[in-house]
Order: structure tokens, then sequence, then C-alpha cells
């Protein structure tokens, strides 16, 4: 895993970045059921809204891919996320697709959270490898909190 990537909340100032990354996906028209005839406006609205949390990878100053999650649904449900991801075509391999590189079973798509927010979710923690090593739903336990705790 490429260590000097780092994965970032989105920020307004990385539209253009965004869009030059989801345009050609969008317009492609095979893995989104967007319209493809999109605007730049319409696309980024989509992508960035307010009901997502939008984030980017990115590697020595260039955005190379973006992904958003977003509830699956509201109230008790609202910690199960729906997620997207793209990726700058040239950059495919360096990690921000890297499960398909790893014929991965699934992707998680997680979020650090304070250790308040814990006790109600299920922790992980992973190896050098991005791998899941260790994963424990709800963890009550203080002792269990601080061994995954970042």
């Amino acid at each position: 895993m490429n260590i000097a990537m780092h994965i970032r909340l989105a920020h307004p100032d990385d539209a253009t970045a965004i869009w030059s990354i989801i345009q050609p996906v969008i317009q492609a028209g095979e893995t989104y059921a967007l319209d493809r005839d999109m605007t730049q406006k319409e696309a980024l609205a989509y992508w960035l809204a307010a009901d997502k949390e939008t984030f980017v990878a990115e590697e020595d100053g260039m955005i190379l891919g973006t992904y958003y999650m977003r509830p699956n649904q509201a109230g008790g449900g609202n910690h199960i996320c729906n997620c997207g991801f793209m990726t700058r075509m040239n950059a495919t391999g360096r990690g921000v697709a890297r499960h398909r590189e790893m014929l991965a079973d699934l992707t998680i798509a997680v979020k650090p959270v304070h250790r308040s927010e814990a006790k109600a979710l299920g922790i992980m923690r992973v190896d050098d490898e991005g791998r899941i090593v260790e994963f424990v739903e709800k963890p009550q336990d203080d002792a269990v909190l601080d061994r995954l705790a970042l």
C-alpha cells in the first residue's frame, strides 16, 4: 500500500479535479445510472450533495480518486452507508481501486469516530496492507476500545 496517499474530506476548491474524474465515468454510462449528459454543475451537485460526506484520495498534490458515503436510511440505520467510488483513469492500482487489484470480496468504507460514538458502532483494526484483522461490533469494554484506538 502506498503510504504517501492521503484520504481527506473534499473541499470546494477540489471541484475541478473531481469533475475531471467523474465526468468520463458518468459519460461512459457503465457503472452509474446517471444521465450521461449531466452538466458539470449537475454532476458536482450530485457528488457533493449535502446528504453525503465526500472524500478525495490525493498523492503528491494530485487528486487520484473520490468517494462519498451517505446514510442508507434515517434514524437507527444511519450508521449503515451507501458509497460511490470513482478513480482517475490513469490512477488505478495505486490504492484508490486496490480492492480490484487484490481481488477482494468486498470493500468497506470507514471513517474515524470519536471514542464516545464507538460503543454504538462496529470498530475495526487493519494491518499495514489494509486488511481487517480485528472487528468488534459495539464494543463496551474500555480495554477493547483502547486496543482499537487510532
